[in-house]
Parts: C-alpha cells; structure tokens; sequence
C-alpha cells in the first residue's frame, strides 16, 4: 500500500487522536529536552570537568538500577489499561505493590553502599539524596503509565513543567549563591516531590482509586509479563553507563565529563521517537490485536519518518560540532567534539532501537529484548577495556555505537519472527538509501572545502 494512503487507512479519528497525543508528548519531550542541555550549560560550567563527572558518577550509580526498580511497569500499565479500563485501579494497585517492595530492597543496597564506600561524605550524602530523588520518581512513572493509556498526556506535560521549572530555578539560584553538590540533589527531591503530589490530584480528577484487595494474580501477572523485559532494559541502562564505571576504573572523572557531555546530548535527542511512538503506542497496541493490516502500515510509516529526522540531525549535527560544544560546556570541554562526530552517529541507531522496543512490547514479546541487550552489553564492555586505555573517552564513543548496533539489529530480527508479514526491506530501503547517499555528499563536500582551505 502506498504511504499516501497510510492515514486514510488507519481512520481520520485515530490520526487525529495520535496526532494530538503526538503534540502533548512532543511538547513534553521538548520541555525535557530544553531542561536537559540547559542543566549541562549550568553544571558543566559551574562544576568544571573534574566535579561534574563526580555528579554524573553519582548518577551513574543511581539510575542504572532503574529499570529493575521500574519492570518496565509504566509500558505495560499503558498496554494493559488501554485494553482493559474497568481494571484499571486493580492494575495500579498491583503495581503501587510491586513497586514499592523494589524501592525498599534498592534503599538497603544504596545505603549500604554509601555505607562502606571509600569516598568522602559529600559524595556518601549527595548519593542518598539521589536515592530519594529517583524514590520519588518511580512512584511518578506508575501514573505515567496510566495518564498514556488513557491517552491523557496532557496532565504529565503539566507535571513535567512544574518539575523542570523548579529544577533550573533551584540549578540558576544555587549557581548564583555559590551552593554545593549536595544542594543540587536537593532541588532534584523538592521538584520530584512536587510531581507526586501532582500526580495524585490527577488521579483524583480522573475519579479513580487505587485498589489493593483482589490484586494477587495481577501482581504474579505484571511481575511475569516485566521480569525479562526488566531485566533487558536493566542491562541497556547498564549499557548507557558501563563507560562512565570503566573510565572512572581506568581513567579519571574528568574523562567520564568529557565523555558524557556529547553523550548526554545525543541522549537527549530521542525526544522525536519517544513523542511520536509514545503517542502511538496504545493505537499500535489495539491494532495488533484487532486489526493487523493497519499494525503493518503504522509500523512501516513510523519507521521512515523516524530513520529520515534521525539522519537529518546526524548530518547537522556532524557539522556543526563544534559550537555545539562551545555552547554546551565553553572551552574546558573542547575535547568533548572528537567523542560527540562519534557518538552522533547512535542517533538514528537509538530512535530505531527505540522504535522497534515498543513495537516488541506491543506484540508480547518484550522478553526478547533481554538478548539484545546482553549481546549489546557484551560487545560494548569488550571494546571499553580494549581501547579505552588507548584512546579514553573516543575508545568508549566507539564502544557506545557498535554496542548500540548490535543491540539494534538483533531487535529487528525478533520483530520480524514475531510479526511473519512485516517485510524490512520496504521499511528500511529507502531510508538507508537516503542515510547513505546524504552521508556520501556531505563527507564529499567536506572533504572539497577542506582541501580548497589548504
């Protein structure tokens, strides 16, 4: 079918509902993704390299254990929900369980080990309130789920702002009053606590309660559904942040700094997939089940939207690397634009990672991405401990994209034996012709310029 004919295909209400939820998120997304390089504008600058990577260490250490803590609940409240409203507040209440037996166990750990570390007591305390920042958090993500099912994106747009309103407020006011690390991490609590109490009055507003009594076979059913895929997303988490533990093993905090700067930003790049596949998911959800013809086309649009924007920003990006950092870091972080011409190229590799994530869970086969995961993981640790003593921080850049490749192409090949009528070759041919060719032109050109300069 041609890709004229995908929205008079799928329905004009249906467009129309995934486009509006499209703006929430997008606008959600932007907001984000605003925040996020304005917090390393003000970080990195105030901190120095060698501070800032002790912040980003603390992170680290942190948020890799999220996905555990999270088991991908948030995803699979939006599945389940959207199929099944009238046990919505049992599907929460199953979920509040779960979740709060996982922040008990991850509190224990965390404590212990700021315990026993051998770091100094700043570090020990700014560690702890982390802890409770991202407690706070997860409690938040279970009412994402259900604000994305009911296709209410709207209210965590709202939270959102008030979140990142009082975090770079709090960032500006400490950088002003010459504040502390430990009162960076403070401003993270006071703006999560915020969005819990936002999340509650939305929940009231939406006349729903959570139910605790008759939960039993849903909790074993949410924890069985989001163990495996959990677990995989644990080890991508751990795949986002294995350089920074091994440059802090074998190099120093201020290589993690200028390794994480361009990282960062490549990360927060995704807002395009996850506004526009975010938004789809429930649509996509409900189209797999009930009518797989229109599933097919949604997927196959998706793709080449996504993989043509994702290629346009590498290109954009490559060229313009180096104000990108000027802007980003100042001069102290110069060094980051070799590691960011590398790291670009993870762009479309994680918004058609991500893509094809969410199609795995909307065909319940989320346990597959374990093994993607892994494989990515295995390769991406291989290539640190190779070359990172070589070559710092651009040894682990490579590491970051061939690990993050292979992690892609072993999803689109359990996508493909889960969904027999998906054909990748339409999906994907002429996207990579046009990533090939526009790719070939512009290292061309450059090299011309290059050669008219010298």
């Amino acid at each position: 079918m041609k890709e004229g004919q995908v929205f008079s295909e799928i329905g004009k209400k249906t467009s129309k509902k995934i486009f509006k939820n499209t703006i929430w998120v997008f606008l959600n997304r932007i907001i984000e993704m605003v925040s996020g390089i304005a917090t390393i504008m003000i970080l990195s600058r105030y901190l120095g390299p060698a501070e800032y990577g002790v912040y980003i260490y603390i992170w680290a250490l942190i948020l890799v254990f999220q996905p555990i803590i999270n088991l991908e609940l948030n995803n699979i409240l939006t599945r389940e929900i959207a199929r099944d409203y009238e046990n919505a507040p049992k599907f929460l209440g199953a979920a509040f369980i779960i979740k709060i037996g996982l922040l008990i166990i991850f509190a224990i750990i965390v404590v212990n080990y700021a315990f026993y570390a051998n770091e100094s007591m700043i570090f020990k305390k700014a560690l702890i309130l982390a802890l409770i920042s991202e407690m706070l958090y997860q409690i938040s993500l279970i009412f994402n789920g259900l604000f994305t099912a009911l296709e209410k994106m709207e209210y965590d747009l709202i939270l959102v702002v008030c979140f990142r309103f009082i975090q770079i407020s709090g960032f500006i006011l400490i950088y002003l009053l010459k504040g502390s690390l430990i009162h960076l991490f403070l401003i993270f609590i006071l703006g999560q606590l915020t969005r819990v109490i936002g999340d509650f009055f939305f929940l009231k507003k939406l006349n729903l309660k959570i139910t605790f009594f008759e939960t039993s076979k849903l909790v074993k059913f949410l924890i069985s559904e989001a163990f495996l895929v959990s677990i995989g997303s644990f080890l991508t988490s751990l795949s986002f942040r294995v350089d920074i533990y091994i440059l802090k093993l074998l190099k120093d905090t201020f290589a993690i700094a200028i390794f994480n700067v361009p990282h960062t930003l490549v990360l927060q790049l995704q807002i395009i997939p996850i506004a526009l596949i975010t938004a789809s998911f429930p649509t996509l959800s409900r189209f797999f089940k009930k009518e797989p013809n229109k599933f097919i086309i949604s997927v196959d649009f998706l793709t080449r939207i996504i993989f043509l924007l994702s290629t346009l920003i590498l290109l954009i990006t490559t060229i313009f690397a180096n104000p990108i950092i000027l802007i980003l870091s100042g001069e102290k972080f110069l060094e980051s634009v070799s590691a960011l011409k590398i790291l670009v190229f993870c762009v479309p590799i994680l918004f058609l990672n991500f893509l094809w994530t969410v199609l795995l869970i909307s065909v319940n086969q989320q346990r597959k991405l374990f093994w993607g995961a892994l494989i990515s993981l295995i390769i991406n640790v291989f290539i640190d401990f190779k070359y990172i003593p070589i070559y710092s921080y651009v040894g682990a850049a490579w590491g970051t994209v061939i690990g993050y490749l292979s992690q892609l192409i072993i999803v689109i090949i359990f996508f493909k034996l889960a969904v027999q009528n998906w054909n990748p070759i339409k999906a994907l041919f002429k996207p990579l012709l046009f990533f090939i060719s526009n790719y070939l032109f512009y290292y061309l050109l450059s090299n011309y310029i290059h050669n008219l300069i010298i």
